[in-house]
């Protein structure tokens, strides 16, 4: 049984053209991931796309002797399945992104042995059941889940793993002591970069610094900005509605957010020094999901509760 480690990297995206290639503490972005994520216990391998604005990535491989290989750039699925042609169907694949600085070798063969011992065939990290930032991404499958999966959408090409069932029993059972699922440490825009580059300076031995260490960093970064904002005392006059967090409220409100969509406006609203939030019963579960920032001692939240209905059910009783 052979295991491949494949991290997908491309350097034309649009919201942060050749992010593949920015520098972190001078070392490559997609360098630095490969030689964070490299293992003896696993191959790893950089799956990138033919476009020509990957040849300087392609440069940068080789010269860091990173093994690589170029497919089809807006199909990622056909990418992953075209360099493990060679694989058999009971080998083992370890997905991974560039986009994700923190994740590392002894990250990913904790994964890798949990994998193992459940005897599964497919297992992930979901930063809101392991409490972990947004940005700690592993994925460990068997290469056959990836083959027999014939019918896919435009999205499925992009995502890879989307059509994988997402089930509790498939997710990485570790869970951090502190909720850390507000945080982000990906690389999307250039607020990312910007925060990245924050959290590797002054850091020895970028290569070998230990996922859980950088996590640590975070929360002190992200305590440090919140302290730095200069809150501006007339967003104290806005009260922020909570009918989207729990139905589909509004002409606009087409698509249900998630929690984690939920909590990145909640934490944004806060820093931002809103806080002051609406709600009501009959919102289903907007309470519930506000009930998430009342961790900060100064929030308010107004619920309405429906006078008719309750009282209605007194005289029921």
């Amino acid at each position: 049984m052979s295991i491949l480690a494949i991290i997908q990297s491309r350097s034309n995206s649009s919201r942060l053209p050749y992010k593949s290639i920015l520098p972190i503490a001078n070392i490559p972005n997609t360098v630095l991931v490969a030689k964070r994520c490299s293992s003896k216990k696993y191959k790893t391998l950089v799956a990138t796309s033919d476009n020509k604005k990957d040849d300087l990535l392609v440069k940068l491989l080789k010269k860091n002797k990173i093994e690589y290989f170029r497919g089809s750039e807006k199909n990622v699925k056909k990418r992953f399945l075209d360099c493990t042609k060679k694989y058999k169907n009971t080998d083992i694949i370890i997905r991974l992104t560039a986009d994700n600085c923190l994740v590392d070798n002894f990250l990913i063969e904790k994964v890798l042995k949990e994998f193992l011992k459940r005897k599964k065939n497919y297992l992930f990290i979901d930063n809101i059941f392991s409490f972990l930032p947004y940005g700690i991404s592993v994925e460990v499958f068997y290469l056959n889940l990836l083959r027999q999966k014939k019918r896919i959408s435009n999205f499925d090409k992009e995502h890879v793993t989307s059509n994988f069932l997402k089930t509790h029993s498939n997710k990485f059972s570790y869970k951090h002591h502190i909720d850390l699922s507000h945080l982000r440490c990906t690389l999307d825009d250039l607020d990312d970069y910007l925060q990245l580059l924050s959290l590797f300076k002054n850091n020895n031995n970028l290569i070998k610094l230990k996922w859980n260490k950088l996590c640590d960093y975070l929360i002190k970064l992200d305590k440090k900005k919140v302290k730095d904002i200069k809150l501006n005392k007339q967003y104290r006059k806005i009260v922020l509605g909570g009918a989207q967090f729990g139905s589909f409220y509004g002409i606009t409100n087409k698509k249900k957010l998630t929690t984690l969509q939920i909590r990145e406006i909640l934490n944004f609203s806060y820093k931002m020094g809103i806080n002051q939030f609406d709600t009501a019963s009959s919102y289903k579960k907007s309470e519930s999901s506000l009930a998430y920032i009342c961790k900060n001692e100064d929030v308010k939240i107004d619920t309405k509760i429906d006078v008719k209905k309750n009282i209605d059910l007194q005289i029921n009783k």
